[in-house]
């Protein structure tokens, strides 16, 4: 059975740090989770779960906003989180040789954390294809939605919580799913939507 990887990442946060773009002093995107699905190519029905908790190096202490919009907190990453060499390895083990899809360019803020821990030479490079351009192919806009709202934005049921990265995996293949029932072409067959800008 041919497979496809759905992935998402929670990154750190802190409050107003999206409206800044992350430029306020000490704000870094580092990777607090990884997680992804693996799906049928075809149905895009989920077979797999990968979920890894990862140990942020220059803000080791999650902001309390973080917290409360992920549900991670410092306690589970004390208990479950690795280092990002070790996440990225399984995870990049998990793709395997598949199509990986993001909602956005999360496979550029895993190779950014690579760089920034100065691990760019010793780690694959990963990619993905941004699977918004597929959703907005499709009449369907993303702007101001995130991966955990895709599913309800477009009339699926989600199956799992916003800003969890395996609920928000979950919440794309649901959108993507509902739109193939409904006649949208499946984005893992052809991907020449991905080489739009």
């Amino acid at each position: 059975m041919a497979r496809a990887i759905v992935f998402d990442l929670e990154y750190t946060a802190w409050e107003g740090s999206i409206a800044r773009g992350w430029s306020g002093p000490g704000e870094l995107r580092e990777v607090v989770q990884i997680g992804a699905i693996a799906v049928d190519a075809d149905s895009f029905e989920e077979t797999g779960t990968f979920n890894r908790f990862v140990r942020p190096r220059f803000n080791p202490v999650l902001s309390d906003y973080f917290t409360a919009l992920t549900g991670i907190t410092n306690a589970r990453l004390a208990n479950e989180a690795v280092g990002f060499r070790t996440a990225v390895d399984d995870f990049a083990a998990f793709m395997a040789a598949d199509a990986a899809f993001a909602f956005g360019r999360d496979d550029e803020t895993l190779n950014d954390n690579a760089a920034l821990y100065g691990l760019e030479r010793a780690l694959q490079p990963i990619s993905g294809h941004n699977i918004r351009l597929w959703f907005n192919a499709h009449e369907v806009s993303t702007d101001g939605v995130c991966s955990g709202e895709i599913a309800s934005a477009v009339g699926a049921e989600a199956g799992g919580p916003i800003h969890d990265a395996v609920g928000d995996c979950r919440s794309i293949a649901a959108a993507v799913r509902h739109l193939m029932a409904r006649g949208a072409p499946n984005p893992a067959s052809d991907l020449g939507w991905s080489d739009a800008t």
